[in-house]
C-alpha cells in the first residue's frame, strides 16, 4: 500500500484545514472552523470518524463520516446512522485508489465500533454511479426535487400574478393571509428592491417583509428551542425523519458553509417555521419547513412577487401531498434527469446479506426528508 492511513487527531486540524484549503478553497481559519463543527462538535457520535492519507510524511487525503439520528416508526430509541462526507484528495494523488482506501478504512472502524448501517446524501452523480455498481450502496431512490425558474426582474404583471396566487391558494394549503400588502409593497419599493446589492440574496426581502401587513418574518439566526417546539407538534412520524430536537438544530444551523434566513409567521405565536439558503446568483433552495407547510406557502408568494430568487428548488420527497401539488400547479417542475439519491450500505462485507432492519430502509418513499438533513447544504 502506498498510502498510511491513520485516524484523525485533534492536533492534525491545521494539516488537515490547509489540505481542505487546497482542495476546496476558502481560508485556513474557516477550514479549521468547518472541521470543527462537522467532527468535533457533532451530537451523535462521540469521537471524530475521520481519516487522513499520508505519503512521504505529508497528508494527501482525507474522507469524514458524521453522525445522524433517526426516528424510525417501530423503533422506540432513535437510531444513528454514521453519514458519508466529504473527501478531500490532492490532485497528484487522485486516480490511484485512495478514494476506495479511504472509504473502506472508515467503513472498517464504523463496524469495529458498533455502526452496522452508514448513508450517504450527497454524493456527486459520478460518486453516486461508481458507490452503486461497484462499491457495495444501494439506491433507495431519489429526492424527487422540484424547480420554479423565476425572473431577476420581479412579476410584470401584478394583477395578473394576484389572481392567479388567490385561486390557487382556494384549495390545498393555506397562506395565513392574502397578499395584497405583497403587491403593494413590491410596487411601492420596486426601484429599491431591484437595485438591490447582488453579494445579499435576501436584500430583496428586507422592504415587503418590513410592511406592517407583512405576513413573514425573516431572521439571520435560528430558534432552536421554537423550531424544536414546531417540529415536534407537526413532523409527519409515519415514515423516517431526522431527529428535530434543540440540539439538532443549534448544532445544524452552526454550518460556517452556508448563509440561511429563517422564516416565521408574523404576531406572537411561532407556530410554523421555513428556512432558505441563498447565493448570490439569486439560486435558492427552501432546506427546511415545518410540516403544515403554510410558512413556504407565503414564502413562494413573496419571493415570486419580488423577483428575489431566479431558481428556486425543494425536495419532493417528504412534502405533504397538497403541498406537492399546489406548488405544481405553481410552476414547479421536477429536475429532469435527477440521478442522485439516498444510498445506503452495511459496513459488514460484501458477501454478507443484508438484515431485514437494513432492507426495510430501502425505499424513499418511506422518508421524510429535507435538504438540510444532507451536508450539501
Amino acid at each position: 500500500m502506498s498510502f498510511l492511513i491513520a485516524p484523525f487527531e485533534p492536533k492534525m486540524l491545521d494539516e488537515v484545514a490547509a489540505l481542505r484549503l487546497a482542495v476546496f478553497g476558502r481560508t485556513l481559519e474557516f477550514n479549521r472552523a468547518y472541521l470543527t463543527w462537522k467532527y468535533l462538535q457533532n451530537p451523535y457520535i462521540q469521537g471524530p470518524v475521520l481519516h487522513v492519507a499520508h505519503k512521504d510524511g505529508e497528508i494527501v487525503g482525507m474522507r469524514g463520516w458524521f453522525g445522524t439520528s433517526w426516528q424510525v416508526p417501530g423503533r422506540d430509541a432513535a437510531t444513528v446512522i454514521p453519514q458519508a462526507a466529504e473527501s478531500a484528495i490532492l490532485p497528484d494523488h487522485r486516480h490511484q485508489g485512495l478514494f476506495r482506501e479511504l472509504t473502506q478504512f472508515g467503513l472498517d472502524e464504523l463496524r469495529r465500533r458498533g455502526y452496522p448501517l452508514v448513508m450517504s446524501m450527497s454524493a456527486t452523480e459520478y460518486n453516486y454511479e461508481v458507490a452503486t455498481k461497484s462499491m457495495g450502496w444501494r439506491s433507495a431512490g431519489n429526492y424527487q426535487p422540484l424547480v420554479w425558474s423565476g425572473g431577476a426582474e420581479g412579476v410584470d404583471d401584478p394583477s395578473e400574478w394576484r389572481k392567479r396566487s388567490a385561486e390557487r391558494l382556494r384549495t390545498g394549503v393555506k397562506s395565513t393571509r392574502g397578499i395584497s400588502w405583497l403587491v403593494k409593497a413590491t410596487r411601492k419599493g420596486t426601484n429599491r428592491v431591484r437595485g438591490a446589492s447582488a453579494a445579499d440574496p435576501f436584500r430583496r426581502l428586507e422592504e415587503p417583509l418590513a410592511h406592517p401587513e407583512a405576513t413573514l418574518r425573516m431572521e439571520r439566526t435560528p430558534r432552536p428551542s421554537v423550531m424544536a417546539e414546531i417540529a415536534s407538534s407537526s413532523d409527519d412520524r409515519s415514515r423516517i425523519i431526522h431527529t428535530r430536537d434543540e440540539t439538532y438544530f443549534s448544532w445544524r444551523y452552526g454550518d460556517p458553509r452556508s448563509t440561511y434566513r429563517f422564516f416565521y409567521p408574523t404576531g406572537d405565536a411561532y407556530d410554523g417555521f421555513c428556512v432558505l439558503s441563498g447565493a448570490s446568483s439569486g439560486q435558492m433552495s427552501i432546506v427546511d419547513w415545518s410540516s403544515d407547510g403554510r410558512v413556504v406557502v407565503d414564502l413562494i408568494n413573496i419571493l415570486e412577487t419580488t423577483g428575489a430568487a431566479s431558481r428556486l428548488d425543494i425536495w419532493g420527497t417528504g412534502l405533504p401531498v397538497d403541498l406537492s401539488s399546489l406548488l405544481r400547479d405553481t410552476g414547479f417542475k421536477p429536475e429532469p434527469n435527477e440521478k442522485r439519491g439516498l444510498i445506503l450500505r452495511t459496513t459488514n462485507t460484501d458477501d454478507q446479506p443484508w438484515s431485514a432492519d437494513a432492507e426495510s430502509l430501502l425505499d424513499i418513499d418511506d422518508w421524510n426528508l429535507r435538504m438540510i438533513f444532507s451536508d450539501r447544504h
